[in-house]
């Protein structure tokens, strides 16, 4: 993806973003664990709910929509915010450390429930 936008002006990702701003979020129909799901919505209550209002539903305070994303994605994402390579707000940090495997997986069915 860096290749591709290397070149882009400043004018340019404003209009991408403005763009990609406009779009509806559509949520993913996918297999999920019932069990770890409400493992996972006891977890996103204590940890996750702060920011990401309504069980992850709701955008805003420098938090995404989680509820709902594709869980591979969603997989990826801690896998790579672990492994530092993408940056998070400070206020998350703590609480993603508190997460083990087990927790991570229940937290990522607990937002793949959402259909």
């Amino acid at each position: 993806m860096c290749e591709v936008v290397k070149d882009l002006s400043n004018t340019d990702i404003k209009q991408i973003a403005e763009y990609f701003a406009e779009q509806k979020f559509v949520r993913s129909a996918q297999k999920f664990e019932p069990a770890l799901a409400m493992q996972g919505k006891d977890i996103h209550k204590r940890s996750c709910e702060m920011c990401h209002a309504e069980g992850g539903s709701v955008a805003g305070n420098d938090a995404g929509i989680v509820a709902g994303q594709k869980m591979a994605y969603l997989e990826e994402q801690f896998k790579v915010i672990r492994e530092g390579k993408r940056p998070v707000p400070k206020i998350m940090k703590p609480e993603l450390d508190q997460l083990d495997k087990a927790r991570i997986d229940a937290l990522i069915n607990y937002y793949g429930s959402f259909q």
